[in-house]
């Protein structure tokens, strides 16, 4: 719903300029580009409602006598780092557009990204208890990125360089705008499958019990994740006269979004069920965060005017 209500609102403002403008005999038109793009490169900040393995009652039966593993701060002083290189994709791009003057004009344009990462990455850092298992009990501890796309909705407005006499129009441009966008994850952690080298609950009193039970045990996620976040463009290009209806559009731009956040989940957790209580109480998903969406593209049109 609330993604809905955040296009109608786009559309309507800009039905809103049409209506007024088509009284004073603007000049609209629509046109069509392809293109391709970079995405620099991305990090992703982690997080969780998890506890501390040793409150895993399905690791440590006795968690109750640990301090902390009952309070309600699930999560707190956690999390981790993980770093991917630049993507590349496409970009396919439609517009409707109007001339408020002589220099101006405005349009509602839809554009769809792909861009494809499909990297593995080592998770680079980690604060909390996670630090502790990176630095000692980890056998393997990476994220995955596949593939990326977005339905994004933008309003933009545009001044054109008019040359008399000449059949070339440079123009640059700002926009505004939704992405609807999804992220293809995925993560493994692996702990060493030798209880000697599980340091987890070595103070606890049934320390081995705690250690044969982690040890060896897996943490995986597969998940689709998404978000709508709010962006912002600017656009560099030139039209070049091909008739007195008929442009080619040569176009480059940069856009940039807001924080991208969506949950996850391990399935198996630590080689069980993704809770960390029996009776199903204390279900556990994560929490994977990023600003690095940004797409610098270039590509290339036909524009037809009324």
């Amino acid at each position: 719903m609330r993604r809905l209500t955040i296009i109608a609102a786009f559309i309507c403002g800009f039905m809103a300029s049409t209506t007024v403008h088509a009284q004073m005999n603007a000049r609209y038109y629509v046109s069509l580009e392809l293109g391709t793009h970079i995405n620099p490169g991305v990090s992703f900040a982690g997080n969780s409602n998890d506890r501390s393995s040793i409150c895993d009652e399905f690791i440590n039966p006795l968690f109750a006598s640990v301090p902390g593993c009952t309070d309600p701060a699930r999560g707190s002083g956690s999390g981790w780092l993980v770093h991917f290189d630049r993507g590349v994709g496409t970009l396919a791009s439609v517009h409707a557009g109007i001339r408020l003057s002589k220099s101006f004009r405005a349009e509602l344009e839809y554009f769809v990204r792909s861009s494809h990462f499909n990297q593995t990455s080592l998770v680079a850092s980690a604060v909390g208890v996670n630090l502790v298992k990176l630095n000692s009990e980890l056998r393997v501890a990476e994220e995955r990125l596949g593939d990326l796309g977005a339905n994004n909705l933008f309003v933009n407005v545009y001044a054109d360089w008019n040359r008399p006499d000449s059949r070339v129009t440079p123009f640059g441009g700002v926009g505004i705008g939704v992405g609807l966008t999804r992220i293809e994850w995925g993560s493994t952690w692996n702990r060493h499958p030798d209880p000697a080298l599980i340091v987890t609950g070595s103070d606890q009193p049934n320390a081995e019990e705690i250690k044969a039970n982690l040890a060896g045990t897996t943490s995986t996620a597969h998940s689709l994740l998404t978000d709508t976040v709010f962006g912002y463009q600017v656009i560099v290009g030139a039209d070049y006269l091909l008739t007195e209806k008929v442009s080619f559009v040569f176009k480059a731009r940069w856009v940039a979004y807001g924080e991208f956040q969506d949950t996850m989940v391990w399935d198996p957790l630590r080689s069980h069920d993704p809770n960390i209580r029996r009776d199903g109480s204390e279900p556990v998903h994560g929490i994977m965060t990023t600003s690095d969406l940004s797409v610098i593209s270039l590509g290339a049109g036909i524009k037809y005017n009324f």
